[in-house]
């Protein structure tokens, strides 16, 4: 681990993969450097597009090497940092159409809103100010490109339908590395494999159907929007946590 800025740090997941994280938002975005060029699952949180910025400094790569965003889904601290990428060097966003009402602007109350909120940093207790405000992005984003379940983006981004956090929560799963990228359809947490807590799941029942899907589904890695990926021992803490699936239990904090 690298911290590369005060509040950003670069996990070193595996050659060529990379985790984008805010300690004190404990957020994970991820870098996945394929041959020349670059793609993120989610963006970072920072609506400036610093996160983003610092991270490919970090690992010797420009803007224009990025060729796409994949968002897991709209909350601003999983793709604050598209607006800048699309707006300023066109990289493409893909994601589900059924964030899109999220992603773009709301209402005139909304706009108000969220323009007080782009003006406040993403560090210390400004970030909970910013939450208070809402979940979105401070700027517009738009999709370029929507995935349904089984969409694969650059011959390898296999797109799952996740819903249940939000309306269109995907996972993606790299096949050629059989990285698992989950946002939040899942949690991580000292090693094992846990439900997002109740009060961030609208919807449990549909959650829980897509938790069973991502156990069904082979990876050697785990990547989860939240705290840190997971390398090792993937396939037993997957199957210790199909089996906590059995029982409804939902924990308060994920």
């Amino acid at each position: 681990m690298t911290r590369i800025a005060f509040d950003l740090e670069m996990i070193r997941v595996a050659d060529g993969l990379w985790c984008l994280r805010r300690p004190s938002y404990v957020t994970c975005s991820y870098v996945v450097e394929t041959g020349h060029s670059v793609t993120f699952i989610d963006a970072g949180m920072s609506g400036s597009g610093r996160d983003v910025l610092e991270a490919l400094r970090h690992i010797g790569k420009q803007p224009h090497d990025v060729e796409a965003v994949l968002l897991t889904h709209w909350h601003n601290d999983h793709s604050a940092g598209a607006y800048l990428l699309q707006e300023r060097y066109s990289v493409p966003i893909y994601g589900h159409a059924n964030e899109l009402p999220s992603l773009s602007t709301g209402t005139e109350r909304r706009r108000k809103r969220d323009h007080v909120r782009a003006l406040l940093p993403d560090w210390g207790p400004f970030v909970l100010a910013k939450g208070l405000l809402g979940e979105t992005t401070p700027w517009p984003i738009r999709l370029d490109h929507t995935l349904a379940d089984g969409d694969l983006v650059a011959d390898r981004f296999e797109a799952i339908e996740t819903p249940g956090h939000t309306e269109g929560h995907l996972a993606f799963l790299d096949r050629e590395t059989g990285t698992l990228f989950a946002g939040d359809a899942l949690a991580v947490l000292d090693g094992r494999v846990r439900r997002m807590a109740r009060h961030v799941t609208p919807d449990r029942v549909r959650a829980h159907t897509s938790m069973v899907r991502l156990c069904d589904r082979p990876m050697t890695r785990l990547c989860p929007g939240h705290r840190a990926p997971l390398v090792d021992g993937v396939p037993a803490a997957m199957d210790a946590f199909r089996r906590e699936l059995a029982r409804d239990r939902w924990p308060l904090l994920g």
